[in-house]
């Protein structure tokens, strides 16, 4: 219960058995509770008897000394941004993936090839740490250094940070995951990294639609070899050898790269 105002905030059915109490043992209850702002002075935590009248106990905490984690940065909002063209690839190569026509098989791979002109919103964002600088620079100033900030395509495809991004469904999220894997190809070809990618799933068939994806694309469009893991280890290591580009199911990857200090290829590079 908070101070102020009383209001319940949580409450749960716990049973103390007279084993534990006789034989000097601890017992103990883990919960969650919200901490509202302002911090208040304090919650109470009242233990109620459910068998026998006013017998309960009231345990105040105080707050005073508490000291909170740090809190998590909040979801970045989709500005109003110019999309960014393919042509921003600068790889002719690269920009006939998405700018030619469907494939002639059908299936979810042709589906994905609807060529595009620009990229999303998701896709052409400004990073978080970009973000922050905008806040603080004078409104004058705002839209020019917005028009040049890093954003996400620039993270993926001209970094090796390492990125978290989170999307609803259908928003954009694989062609973000392309950026990197184009740039780990041009590092590649330039002489500076390996050109192998591995792309893990939950479900096996999310790997099949984008095997079939990315056989049409990656495979036929850059003549990678592209592979999906079955399970099997013996056959996995020679798939994963010869392949630049591996799916997998979270479940056969684990079982391929849990003996990784055995397994060569399984080592990054």
């Amino acid at each position: 219960m908070c101070c102020s105002v009383p209001v319940l905030l949580h409450h749960q059915f716990w049973l103390l058995r007279k084993a534990l109490v006789a034989g000097g043992e601890e017992s103990g209850l883990s919960f969650t509770l919200p901490i509202s702002e302002p911090l208040p002075p304090q919650y109470f935590v009242r233990l109620v008897s459910d068998r026998w009248l006013a017998c309960e106990a009231v345990l105040p905490i105080s707050f005073r000394h508490l000291i909170l984690p740090e809190k998590f940065s909040p979801p970045t909002e989709l500005l109003d941004l110019q999309p960014l063209p393919v042509t921003a690839l600068r790889n002719a190569a690269f920009e006939e993936l998405y700018t030619r026509p469907a494939g002639g098989e059908g299936g979810a791979g042709a589906a994905a090839q609807r060529p595009i002109a620009v990229f999303n919103a998701i896709q052409t964002q400004p990073s978080a740490a970009a973000r922050a600088g905008m806040v603080a620079l004078r409104s004058y100033a705002r839209a020019a250094v917005r028009a040049r900030a890093p954003r996400v395509f620039n993270a993926l495809y001209h970094t090796d940070d390492n990125v978290l991004l989170a999307a609803p469904t259908g928003s954009g999220k694989t062609i973000a995951a392309e950026f990197a894997l184009l740039r780990m190809l041009q590092r590649a070809k330039e002489g500076k990294g390996v050109a192998r990618c591995v792309y893990v799933a939950p479900l096996d068939a999310i790997v099949a639609e984008r095997a079939a994806d990315w056989r049409e694309k990656f495979g036929k469009g850059l003549g990678l070899t592209v592979e999906v893991l079955t399970g099997e280890s013996a056959s996995d290591l020679k798939r994963l050898e010869r392949a630049q580009l591996v799916l997998s199911s979270a479940q056969n990857w684990d079982m391929l790269s849990r003996r990784w200090k055995q397994r060569k290829n399984v080592q990054g590079p």
